[in-house]
């Protein structure tokens, strides 16, 4: 048990790690970008004469879920780690 914890804790570090990258705050606008491109996309389909094909919305939303992973997915693993760092500290005391 003790090694799969290390072995996740190594991993949650190197995902937090992402964040400090040079380009991290580019990705993380880019990603918003698109999302905003996509969400105007979804709302003229959805104000069109014709209506809106809910398997495109359906498609374009998870497309946005799947963007927002891409940014918010190694803030999680930063907090997750922290949360072991702290656990540890408080076993060794």
């Amino acid at each position: 048990m003790a090694e799969t914890q290390e072995v996740i804790r190594q991993r949650a570090s190197r995902l937090s790690a992402v964040m400090n990258h040079p380009g991290w705050a580019e990705h993380v606008e880019e990603a918003k970008r698109e999302i905003a491109r996509i969400e105007q996309k979804m709302l003229a389909q959805a104000k069109s004469y014709e209506g809106a094909d809910q398997r495109k919305l359906d498609y374009a939303r998870g497309y946005i879920d799947a963007l927002k992973f891409t940014y918010k997915m190694p803030e999680a693993a930063g907090r997750k780690h922290e949360r072991w760092l702290l656990e540890e500290l408080e076993e060794e005391a």
